[in-house]
């Protein structure tokens, strides 16, 4: 798996298993084809299988990558996983990627 260019560390509970820690994150768009741009997710202990974000450009497959990462740790922390960020001092996923971060609107 490659570097993340775009990461934050964080501490993950599963449901079932001891917490661990691990570093969550969007690697470098690469360009297909020609044409579109993909980024995978680097969510290591959290998912087992390769996720890929796409966009128009660079920049668009970064925030779709991010956006991504939010959408799949919001899912796990609603079916009982725990984050935590900055050394412990918030769990709430909002914070990992703010709204305005989140939004994706069409050019």
């Amino acid at each position: 798996m490659g570097t993340p260019i775009v990461s934050r560390d964080c501490q993950v509970q599963a449901p079932e298993g001891p917490a661990f820690f691990t570093r969550v994150g969007v690697q470098q768009p690469v360009q297909k084809d020609g044409k579109w741009w993909e980024c995978k997710l680097s969510l290591p202990g959290i998912l087992e299988d390769d996720r890929v974000a796409f966009g128009v450009d660079e920049w668009d497959a970064l925030q779709a990558g991010m956006q991504l990462v939010w959408i799949e740790l919001d899912h796990k922390a609603k079916t009982g996983w725990q984050f935590s960020w900055w050394n412990g001092e918030t769990t709430d996923v909002d914070q990992l990627l703010p709204q305005w971060g989140r939004e994706l609107r069409p050019c």
